[in-house]
């Protein structure tokens, strides 16, 4: 029985003799180019794969930006309410000092 390594290593042995027929390994620039169908089976796996891994990332990156200018913009409103809380609470303390002052004179 063949290990696990070897099997592996014989399979990337025999795509690399694919490759090297197709002459994807030829670093010959007036070698044919490569497309899509030179590729083995396992490589066009791996490239659809990826292709679905970047198309899932990208739409996971549009959910995210809408996802963070929504909390942005209830921040924003949190924020402002805040602040007119704050301003409200400055102007009572205001009063009830001057009210303070006023009934001990």
């Amino acid at each position: 029985d063949v290990g696990v390594p070897a099997r592996l290593d014989q399979k990337v042995q025999g795509r690399e003799e694919r490759r090297r027929r197709n002459g994807m390994l030829n670093n010959n620039p007036t070698s044919k180019r490569s497309t899509l169908k030179d590729l083995c089976p396992e490589d066009k796996t791996r490239v659809r794969q990826l292709v679905q891994g970047l198309a899932r990332v990208g739409t996971e990156k549009e959910v995210m930006a809408e996802q963070l200018a929504e909390e942005r913009r209830k921040f924003q409103e949190f924020l402002a309410q805040l602040k007119t809380e704050h301003e409200a609470v400055v102007e009572e303390k205001k009063l009830l000092k001057k009210e303070l002052q006023n009934s001990l004179y």
